[in-house]
């Protein structure tokens, strides 16, 4: 619990956090805070995909989206994939960062329990990436994140659980007619 409501306050004071998972290290931000996910994109090397966001809720889909049933229906599955959406003209509360070139959001619900404990404690969107393949070795341990990360990470949230494989998020985009 302690672990949880310190890696919030990381959070709202908009520094880097990162979270060990079953799938391997999340890197997380508040959507809104600039200069972290801009260090982010300075580390990732990429200045033009979409960040992922991270909601707490359906709910909150559609103050950020411009979101079909369809979609609505993709994002809300079990395996908790990334679903890019339109931006909803007006979602000021999100840093420029999130999509620095673009309509689209990729947006996505928690899928494990340790971000739904976090985003229950927050309840902000937070940017969320996963796929760090070219990053970090395959089965990385906490030693060798916190090497590949100096300089980036200011704190990190462990689980007791090992990296079993990283499984990158699947990315479903709604092409052609709309599908409501």
């Amino acid at each position: 619990r302690e672990a949880l409501i310190r890696a919030a306050a990381v959070l709202e004071q908009g520094r880097v956090l990162a979270v060990k998972e079953a799938s391997g290290f999340v890197l997380v931000a508040l959507a809104a805070s600039t200069d972290p996910l801009r260090r982010i994109r300075a580390f990732m090397g990429e200045s033009h995909q979409p960040i992922p966001l991270m909601l707490s809720s359906p709910d909150a889909l559609d103050a950020f989206t411009v979101i079909s049933a369809k979609e609505r229906e993709w994002v809300m599955q079990p395996m908790a994939p990334l679903v890019r959406a339109k931006i909803r003209e007006g979602s000021l509360s999100l840093s420029d960062q999130m999509a620095p070139h673009g309509v689209h959001l990729d947006i996505c619900l928690p899928g494990s329990g340790m971000f739904h404990l976090l985003m229950n404690l927050l309840n902000l969107p937070l940017a969320v990436i996963s796929d760090m393949g070219h990053r970090l070795p395959y089965a990385c341990n906490e030693k060798e994140a916190l090497e590949v990360f100096e300089g980036l990470v200011d704190f990190m949230l462990i689980s007791d659980l090992p990296i079993l494989r990283s499984t990158p998020r699947t990315l479903i985009q709604q092409v052609g007619q709309d599908m409501q």
